[in-house]
């Protein structure tokens, strides 16, 4: 055991020499560690594994392992933790890539009812099978959605530029001042470049090429490795479904449906609809819903968007300008806790928080403006500044929180 103990240890420390702190993600300082179970949770590519280590380097408090290290396994995690906590006086875990470890879920709870000192912070890359155990955790774990970095953390991070982030209900009630106080420290040449890779804090300075070939690969390994754990699927469909993204990238949103889709990856349509339900729930792909009445919500009527613009730059060489626009604008709306998106008969997009429900249409700079009636915004491409109290332009939900 203590050899055991020492050689993570070991690892531990090699790892806190390579983490820097001059940079951190927003949800960061978010992350309360008095709270006794927190479950980072979501994408991969986010830095959940970063964002473990930082917080030990600033405290040094903590003691991190992967739970897929062999030595784990060997131990049995639930002895570790209670050997390191009765015998070491350790209390504060870190424990990575938990997904990995056989019955975790078991091990996490008894982790905590047995060991009432203990407080654990743990994470893992398969957002589809985390998922499956949410509501299994639900009563003991504080949980955290570790999303893909917004406009402020980008350029931040690869410009070094400070720029303020802003709810939603302040971006629509002040976006007449947020866009003259920011207008030039937006840069369109930053803009487009955060639209093709950057919103996933990877490596600095890599080539374009290299990164989409990453990205790929990561996104077969969500649909090869993750969806069977939900899905009983034959090799043969998984070797389909590696299409599927690509289709979605290269069709327009107003010609998708299922239907199209089992068509073009030569699959069955309920397969489709079940693969899209799982990938939006963990941010690969958004199904926004018709928003009517119930005979409109059973015939499952959705607008197919990727989830990211990034997402399209990886399948996709041309990519048609409206669809990038309303991936983006969409993407940032589905951060929104407590909120719905729904496709009205008028406009392009309803946002409902709580009851408080918001109309969007998004359109180019030289459509024409008509009157809208309290809380309708026209979101414009390619101006910097808003018009007037209804006419916001793109650029700004970059920085909503």
């Amino acid at each position: 055991m203590k050899e055991n103990i020492i050689i993570l240890k070991n690892i531990q420390e090699e790892l806190l020499k390579q983490t820097n702190l001059d940079f951190k993600r927003d949800i960061y300082h978010n992350i309360n560690s008095k709270e006794r179970l927190i479950w980072l949770i979501w994408e991969r590519w986010v830095w959940k594994t970063t964002i473990m280590l930082q917080k030990i380097k600033e405290k040094w408090t903590w003691f991190y392992f992967s739970a897929d290290n062999p030595l784990v396994k060997d131990i049995w995690l639930f002895k570790l933790v209670y050997y390191l906590n009765n015998e070491l006086e350790i209390s504060e875990f870190y424990i990575d890539e938990i997904h990995k470890y056989p019955e975790w879920t078991n091990e996490i709870k008894s982790i905590y009812d047995s060991i009432p000192n203990a407080k654990i912070v743990f994470s893992g890359s398969s957002s589809l099978d985390l998922y499956k155990w949410v509501l299994d955790l639900a009563r003991r774990a504080n949980f955290f959605k570790i999303h893909t970095m917004n406009y402020k953390e980008y350029l931040k991070y690869y410009h070094n530029k400070d720029i303020e982030s802003f709810e939603i209900n302040e971006i629509l009630k002040n976006h007449e001042k947020i866009s003259l106080k920011y207008w030039n420290t937006h840069k369109e040449i930053h803009f487009q470049e955060f639209l093709k890779k950057w919103q996933y804090p990877y490596i600095k300075d890599i080539e374009e090429n290299w990164y989409i070939s990453k990205f790929q690969n990561l996104l077969d390994k969500i649909i090869v490795e993750d969806l069977p754990v939900f899905i009983n699927l034959q090799t043969t469909s998984l070797d389909k479904l590696r299409k599927l993204l690509y289709f979605i990238a290269n069709t327009t949103p107003s010609e998708l449906s299922f239907t199209l889709l089992s068509k073009k990856v030569w699959l069955d349509k309920n397969i489709i609809e079940n693969v899209l339900s799982l990938l939006n729930k963990i941010w690969i792909v958004s199904l926004i819903p018709k928003f009517g009445n119930l005979s409109d919500r059973v015939r499952k009527q959705y607008k197919i968007l990727l989830w990211n613009t990034n997402l399209y730059n990886a399948y996709k060489i041309n990519n048609e300008i409206g669809t990038i626009r309303e991936s983006f604008f969409v993407s940032q709306l589905r951060k929104i806790e407590n909120s719905e998106i729904f496709l009205p008969n008028k406009w392009d997009f309803i946002l409902q928080i709580y009851d408080k429900v918001f109309s969007f249409e998004v359109w180019w700079k030289w459509k024409k403006k008509d009157k809208y009636p309290p809380n309708t915004f026209i979101i414009k491409d390619d101006i910097k500044v808003s018009e007037d109290e209804h006419t916001i332009p793109l650029w700004i939900f970059w920085l909503l929180k």
